[in-house]
């Protein structure tokens, strides 16, 4: 199955995607995480992991067969089951080039059967190739929603594209970081669509994204940590479901 995570940059996509990914690989499924970024190598900081150069997913773009494809992966230390995909660590932006069509396409049509769970942390822009790939080819499209006026402008903005992917029948819309700073039913009205979760501000959740350790790997320690993780494991039952 392949999952797209996408949504507004700094809606805590990635943080969801690899708290998707953690989940999913502790109950024995073979899961790959793939980052989208073409700017520098982020969703390995996540999971606390080192893409070195030569696994970069540069390589991976470039190979002929889907064996070189398969080698860009790099397995997580603790989850035996868990795999990741990414532009390297010490990626230097001014030697990054565009993903053409056809090696975003070659990449996820070679290396998706492999896992039993796909998921691509997609990028905000729909320019970038592998997101367009992701989303397109998707059978889930998980929707991250910071709940803001910032949130639905962008949203709405987005609406003609989603229409015109005929993404809406894959979408599964999660609020997250809810600060209750936004009356959740309001913006519900206002986007024409019902959250499947919604997640809490969780400080727990915000501090692993500097030490590089899920809090569903981590586990919960306050009461809003457990809605989170509750709220991922929810989502992780509909995409069994599927």
């Amino acid at each position: 199955m392949v999952i797209a995570v996408w949504g507004k940059n700094g809606s805590g996509r990635s943080t969801i995607a690899s708290n998707l990914a953690v989940c999913l690989a502790g109950k024995g499924y073979l899961v790959a995480l793939v980052g989208a970024s073409k700017a520098y190598g982020s969703v390995q900081h996540y999971l606390g992991m080192e893409v070195p150069e030569e696994k970069s997913i540069k390589k991976a773009l470039e190979a002929i067969n889907e064996d070189d494809m398969v080698k860009s992966f790099v397995q997580h230390k603790r989850l035996k089951d868990l795999f990741v995909m990414s532009l390297s660590n010490t990626e230097n932006c001014l030697r990054l080039k565009t993903v053409k069509e056809e090696e975003g396409k070659s990449l996820l049509i070679n290396t998706k059967d492999k896992f039993n769970y796909y998921i691509i942390d997609c990028t905000e822009s729909f320019g970038d190739t592998l997101t367009t790939l992701g989303c397109r080819y998707a059978d889930r499209v998980v929707e991250v929603i910071r709940p803001s006026i910032q949130a639905a402008a962008f949203r709405a903005a987005h609406r003609e594209l989603i229409d015109g992917l005929k993404l809406a029948s894959k979408l599964i819309p999660v609020a997250n970081n809810n600060k209750n700073l936004i009356d959740i039913n309001e913006l519900e009205q206002k986007l024409k669509l019902k959250f499947t979760g919604i997640l809490p501000y969780s400080r727990s959740v915000e501090r692993s994204e500097g030490t590089g350790e899920p809090v569903c790997l981590s586990g919960a320690v306050t009461r809003a940590d457990r809605e989170y993780i509750k709220e991922i494991r929810k989502i992780v039952v509909l995409l069994e479901a599927k």
